[in-house]
């Protein structure tokens, strides 16, 4: 129930490995712990730690995708729906390419059902175990299960959603 990305610093050449948790067991169906390793050239992970956590806006079954803007090189990671806080997008932006902390986890204004607004209500429809991959700077939800009121799955998603990241990592419009 959760998602994984790998990550080469252009500023260090460092590559790292984020583990994005999800449980169904642990804080009431989700786990908002992040770790972060090294990933060495003969491939073993070194160093592992926890990085900035989601707190309040944890879940699980979610995507996930990374994104490195071109013209400032700042890198976020995504977390797009999940259970328990389905129709949210939250991002956090790389801060330390030395070690892979996290800065602090912020909520698109750009919500999975339509509204707006950041806030940590998580009780709105939303998608879970979609799948997310990124071309330039547009991101892709494919699939994965409509989440009625934060709750359990009601039916399936059926379509591709999208969105274009801006400035500052956010995205510029409704998906």
């Amino acid at each position: 129930e959760h998602t994984s990305i790998a990550y080469r610093s252009s500023q260090t050449g460092k590559t790292f490995l984020y583990v994005l948790q999800g449980s169904s067991i642990i804080e009431g169906f989700k786990d908002g712990i992040v770790y972060v390793g090294e990933i060495q050239p003969n491939g073993n992970v070194i160093n592992w730690r926890q990085t900035t956590g989601l707190g309040s806006l944890a879940r699980a079954n979610h995507a996930s995708i990374l994104y490195e803007d071109p013209s400032t090189n700042e890198v976020y990671i995504y977390i797009i729906g999940g259970n328990g806080c389905a129709g949210k997008v939250s991002f956090a932006k790389i801060v330390d390419h030395d070690i892979g902390l996290l800065g602090n986890w912020q909520t698109s204004n750009f919500n999975l059902d339509g509204t707006m607004g950041p806030g940590a209500d998580c009780n709105t429809d939303g998608v879970a175990s979609g799948g997310a991959f990124i071309d330039g700077n547009t991101v892709y939800l494919i699939g994965g299960n409509y989440i009625v009121g934060g709750g359990a799955g009601s039916s399936v998603v059926s379509e591709v959603r999208w969105n274009v990241i801006g400035a500052n990592g956010e995205f510029t419009q409704n998906w």
